[in-house]
């Protein structure tokens, strides 16, 4: 289903044995977003085998490397993005996934098309300007096999109240998806969107340790909630 992740998911992949050997073995910390993210994606994933997966964005590839015994892993980043920590920058070596040091939207004939049986990102399409997003959603389409599936975890501010940059963003990301033939799995979001208290929410101390490399943010996550949308892409 494609909905703000809640709570009742978290908690289901946390209770999954399978799911939380492998989070518990990226030392993520339960202290924000990220870890409520790798938990929804690795609990999908957590029986894959034999698959193609591209990660978009991935970095240094904290949750999917542990899929890469059983499955053949991809890393498409460019590690140069602004707002990544410099240290992140130097393009890693990791065992078992093929590294491809672009951006999706860049079309690169390294990634072949109709590849990739999964394509998924943790907290990174947040970040894509709606100005490339035809770009962006084309190349993804391009990558993916007719009938492939996308999982991507989406970071949004809700508040108490409508907000209308938020409401525009699903508009933009829907149509977006519409354009080049990526069907949403049993869609379900009220609008408009504000925060309910089943949804699974940063902790107050994971959004209070941000505020110190993005302070711009920080009067938003005192009046706002940190949650993810949980998009289920169907490549039609």
């Amino acid at each position: 289903m494609s909905h703000i992740i809640t709570k009742d998911e978290y908690f289901a992949a946390l209770d999954d044995e399978k799911t939380k050997s492998i989070l518990d073995r990226t030392n993520r910390q339960a202290m924000d977003l990220k870890h409520i993210q790798d938990a929804w994606i690795l609990y999908r994933l957590r029986d894959a085998e034999g698959l193609k997966i591209l990660e978009i964005g991935g970095g240094h590839s904290r949750a999917l490397r542990f899929l890469a015994d059983r499955n053949e892993i991809w890393n498409l980043d460019d590690f140069g993005s602004v707002g990544t920590p410099r240290v992140d920058r130097k393009v890693p070596n990791i065992p078992g996934i093929k590294i491809v040091p672009e951006m999706l939207g860049s079309f690169s004939k390294e990634v072949p098309d109709g590849y990739f049986d999964v394509v998924v990102s943790i907290s990174v399409i947040e970040h894509v300007p709606i100005s490339v997003f035809p770009d962006f959603w084309s190349d993804h389409a391009r990558v993916m096999k007719a009938d492939g599936i996308a999982y991507h975890a989406i970071d949004f501010y809700v508040g108490d109240e409508e907000a209308q940059a938020v409401e525009r963003r699903f508009d933009d990301m829907f149509s977006a998806w519409k354009e080049v033939g990526l069907v949403p799995q049993q869609l379900s979001l009220e609008r408009p969107v504000v925060f309910r208290s089943y949804f699974a929410s940063n902790p107050d101390y994971g959004m209070w340790s941000w505020n110190s490399y993005a302070p711009q943010l920080a009067y938003m996550r005192s009046v706002a909630q940190s949650v993810s949308f949980g998009a289920v892409l169907r490549r039609v």
